[in-house]
């Protein structure tokens, strides 16, 4: 018990016993003393106990914990970052869409192209030189109008621009196929224009390669999309 709680009490033991007293006293002047012995007592223990009980603004300020208790701090998960999480939504849709947007052209480049060079391959240069001379025309305006095709297939496949990521070895295979096919037509346009049965003999054997390796390659990678 510390000396403040010892003092109280002893002023308490004496407040009472001074009241029992007064009580008891016999005669005016001893009961009137009594009285006024009991009221100071009890007035210092009043003051004694207010002061026991209140902290002192000394000791608030000496040690701010008494004055201004800090709350605990909160144990609450924080809340999700819901923009945020609406952000990786829209980019991953937009990516969706990107990579559904190139196969889309992409498919349809190969198939043109895988096309031509189907046409192309049973296309025979033996026996041109028994045609008729309109017969040769329309196969040197058809050779020449190939290879207009397969320059414009190339462009539309040019404006692709960068594949995915896991689609970069099918692009490449592609571009491969149409730059073969963009040879083989032009091989087979210049047929057409030889000089000499050398050069002739030269483009046709050039084009036969060229457009049965092309095809080949449109004809694999078709399925890669």
């Amino acid at each position: 018990m510390d000396t403040q709680a010892l003092l109280l009490s002893v002023l308490a033991s004496v407040t009472l016993t001074a009241f029992i007293g007064a009580v008891n006293a016999r005669g005016p002047a001893r009961m009137v003393i009594s009285y006024l012995l009991a009221i100071i007592c009890f007035c210092i223990s009043v003051f004694h106990f207010t002061q026991y009980f209140v902290v002192p603004e000394e000791v608030q300020e000496m040690n701010p914990q008494v004055k201004n208790v800090v709350p605990a701090p909160s144990l609450a998960l924080p809340a999700p970052d819901l923009a945020e999480s609406a952000q990786e939504d829209t980019q991953s849709e937009a990516q969706s869409q990107a990579v559904a947007q190139y196969l889309g052209a992409a498919r349809g480049v190969a198939n043109a192209g895988a096309a031509l060079a189907t046409t192309l391959s049973g296309l025979a240069l033996d026996a041109v030189e028994d045609l008729s001379d309109e017969e040769y025309e329309r196969l040197q305006n058809n050779a020449g109008n190939s290879l207009n095709s397969a320059r414009k297939i190339k462009n539309d496949f040019a404006s692709l621009g960068n594949p995915p990521p896991q689609y970069s070895s099918a692009h490449q295979t592609l571009d491969q196929g149409l730059s073969g096919l963009v040879s083989a037509c032009s091989n087979l346009d210049r047929f057409f224009h030889a000089e000499d049965k050398s050069e002739e003999a030269q483009r046709k054997t050039a084009f036969r390669s060229g457009i049965q390796q092309a095809l080949a390659q449109l004809r694999r990678v078709t399925s890669q999309f």
